[in-house]
């Protein structure tokens, strides 16, 4: 049958069920450590997907498979341990979580788009005066996998494995993610790698990007913290600074505390690159 969009109480009451028959312990609150994410959300996500899939006249999303999606991505286990957790076989789920995370990605919003103008607009008159500038803050991070990378392409281990890194740029007002580069070779530092992704032609000629101190010596794009020497005790003002600065920081470290929780991100990735990044946005 064609898909058709349900009252939102419908589907949340359809998703409460499957999750408890699974794992009737499970309490609403504690949703988001088998899935990533809260069950608000899920519900979010199947009727996203129900909607897409109406629009194109074709059948609609099952809940079930949806949570097989976003386990795979938050556990990230053998496919023999999923199988015994869901009490299905090892091909009814290779069957059909590939394809669900593939309409996910589709039914989804993309990352919010950037302005050519770029982000001015975006900051706030009520901040401490040299982060008024500041649009956005930038970081790495660094995910390990097991796949081959290009012979040209420096590799950095993490343990036993490669490791692949993205750029990230988040708002300052709200930790939203805006921009994430294209995939990078791990040992490729962060100060090339934003060079390179194309996120400085983005800025606006008075914006900046608020970095941590691997930007230093960047200072023409990167607002920083003061660096300590030695011997040498900061300013009153400079530590003022730098208590402002690092406050903002948290930011960026809270919205990637938010997106490492998929252990698909933490774990050596036993997939292909390309299939990586996918992941990665529909994560974000």
């Amino acid at each position: 049958a064609m898909a058709v969009l349900l009252p939102r109480s419908v589907y949340r009451a359809i998703v409460t069920a499957l999750i408890q028959d699974v794992a009737s312990n499970v309490e609403p609150q504690r949703v988001s450590g088998l899935f990533g994410t809260s069950l608000d959300t899920i519900v979010d996500i199947v009727m996203l997907c129900d909607a897409f899939l109406e629009e194109r006249g074709e059948v609609g999303v099952a809940p079930l498979h949806v949570l097989w999606a976003l386990y795979f991505l938050r556990v990230y286990n053998t496919e023999v341990e999923a199988a015994q957790f869901w009490c299905k076989t090892r091909k009814t789920l290779r069957k059909w979580v590939w394809p669900t995370l593939t309409l996910m990605m589709k039914a989804l919003p993309p990352i919010e788009s950037w302005p050519a103008h770029g982000l001015g607009n975006c900051c706030q008159p009520h901040l401490p005066s040299f982060m008024r500038d500041c649009c956005v803050i930038v970081d790495g991070t660094a995910c390990p996998t097991q796949a081959s990378l290009p012979a040209p392409q420096k590799s950095f281990k993490l343990g036993c494995c490669s490791s692949i890194k993205y750029i990230v740029a988040v708002r300052l007002r709200d930790g939203a993610i805006v921009f994430r580069s294209s995939w990078k070779a791990g040992a490729v530092h962060d100060v090339d790698a934003v060079r390179d992704c194309g996120l400085l032609e983005l800025l606006a000629p008075h914006e900046y990007l608020l970095a941590n101190l691997g930007f230093v010596g960047e200072e023409g794009f990167c607002v920083l913290k003061n660096k300590a020497h030695r011997g040498v005790e900061l300013t009153h003002k400079k530590y003022t600074y730098n208590v402002y600065h690092s406050v903002f920081r948290v930011v960026m470290e809270r919205t990637f505390g938010r997106v490492l929780v998929f252990n698909c991100l933490n774990a050596p990735w036993r997939h292909g690159i390309q299939k990586h990044t996918a992941v990665f946005d529909l994560i974000c």
